[in-house]
């Protein structure tokens, strides 16, 4: 049984990572769906640095996380 032609390819990856790099981002996050879909996640740098911002950065992600229920 023959596989489905592939509906990305290596130039459409390459140009959309070289988009974000060129635009002074970083990538936190890729994802390629099957329908061909490319997501590119980035997340801004912290305000601060160290522990202590790191630590209020965790805090205010879990909070904003508490009211969603997995299954």
């Amino acid at each position: 049984m023959a596989r489905p032609k592939a509906t990305i390819n290596t130039v459409d990856l390459t140009r959309a990572i070289k988009a974000i790099k060129a635009g002074g981002l970083s990538i936190n996050y890729t994802k390629i769906d099957p329908d061909g879909t490319i997501t590119l996640v980035h997340f801004p740098d912290l305000a601060g640095s160290g522990p202590e911002s790191a630590d209020n950065a965790l805090a205010n992600w879990e909070a904003s996380r508490s009211s969603i229920r997995l299954a």
